[in-house]
């Protein structure tokens, strides 16, 4: 009988076991969140462990900053913000490297006086020596939240859900869905309610070959309603009573689509 050395039983009993990608991307998270609470009760010993010394921040400004900088600044009272919140988390883990895109709002400090501070971004994380640390960060402001919506204006920009993901312009717009996509010839032009009812096509994907009347897809109504950054989106295959979903999507959020391949 044939016995493994102990040396090689004791590694493998000590050796962390690398967590699944979605408990790992909960981990994530979870110190985006503490992150983020940190530098709201400005807990620079807490912002120091979870950033890396390499960090730079791309700021909503357009200027590229470096953790040392970043850190006199909450140091001087240069930088502070104040009844800080922040929603609409999600990471997605690649191997060693994490993705956050979340939004923060409350307050910043400028000056002698505290202006209102809402952004979207993305802070990038990185695994060393078994931890994750922060390494980068982009962000963009956001509108203000209670600026109304004009009815009769097209709908634009990135949306996200489970199951589907949508990019809309004044133009039109590109849906994609699990093992399926979609499309839309002209603007999503909601009314005083927020709702819209366009028309477009849907088409259905699956492994292997594609018959070229398969890629015409179906006729197809998108029927839903916005309200702020939130849209309800139900899909149905025109002239028929084929329902294919009801999906509920959020602006800038990164879609969880599963393709066919």
């Amino acid at each position: 009988m044939n016995f493994l050395p102990a040396t090689f039983v004791l590694a493998a009993l000590v050796s962390p076991v690398p967590a699944p990608p979605q408990e790992a991307a909960r981990q994530v998270e979870r110190l985006e969140r503490d992150l983020v609470a940190a530098i709201g009760r400005g807990d620079l010993a807490t912002y120091d462990r979870i950033v890396a010394n390499d960090y730079v921040a791309f700021e909503a400004s357009g200027k590229t900053t470096p953790k040392a900088e970043i850190l006199a600044s909450y140091r001087s009272g240069a930088r502070k913000y104040t009844d800080l919140q922040i929603f609409d988390v999600e990471a997605r883990v690649f191997g060693d490297t994490a993705v956050v895109s979340a939004k923060t709002k409350g307050l910043r400090r400028e000056g002698d006086r505290d202006v209102p501070n809402r952004v979207r971004y993305v802070r990038v994380y990185a695994k060393r020596n078994g931890k994750w640390r922060a390494v980068a960060q982009m962000a963009a402001a956001l509108p203000d939240e209670g600026r109304p919506r004009t009815a009769g204006s097209p709908v634009t920009g990135n949306w996200g859900g489970d199951h589907v993901g949508l990019v809309t312009s004044d133009r039109g717009a590109n849906l994609d869905f699990d093992c399926a996509s979609g499309s839309i010839e002209g603007p999503i032009t909601p009314d005083a309610e927020g709702r819209f009812d366009v028309a477009g096509t849907y088409v259905r994907e699956g492994p292997g070959p594609v018959r070229p009347n398969q890629l015409r897809g179906q006729p197809a109504r998108y029927r839903g309603k916005i309200e702020g950054d939130s849209m309800t989106l139900s899909v149905d295959l025109a002239g028929t009573d084929v329902s294919i979903g009801t999906y509920t999507l959020a602006r800038d959020r990164l879609p969880r689509i599963r393709k066919c391949g």
